[in-house]
């Protein structure tokens, strides 16, 4: 079975949503934001994180330069 789309690790979404890892852990909790424990491990689908920042309030500043680890993980991710 081949998941449609890789699965973030905790430390790449909060990379990608320029968040601590416990706040975006918080979003989860609270039911903002989709994502989910296998085994102790947080995971997360790209595409729950793409709508968790166009539902975000306008006043967040998502789209800063990206950081080093996220282009490399978006370039392993094509590879395949």
């Amino acid at each position: 079975m081949k998941l449609k789309e890789p699965l973030l690790t905790l430390k790449q979404a909060a990379a990608f949503l320029r968040l601590h890892p416990r706040t975006v852990v918080g979003y989860v909790e609270r039911g903002e934001l989709n994502g989910r424990l296998i085994g102790r491990r947080w995971r997360f689908r790209q595409g729950d994180l793409d709508r968790f920042v166009d539902k975000a309030p306008s006043h967040w500043d998502f789209y800063q330069e990206p950081q080093e680890e996220l282009l490399s993980w978006r370039k392993f991710s094509h590879e395949e």
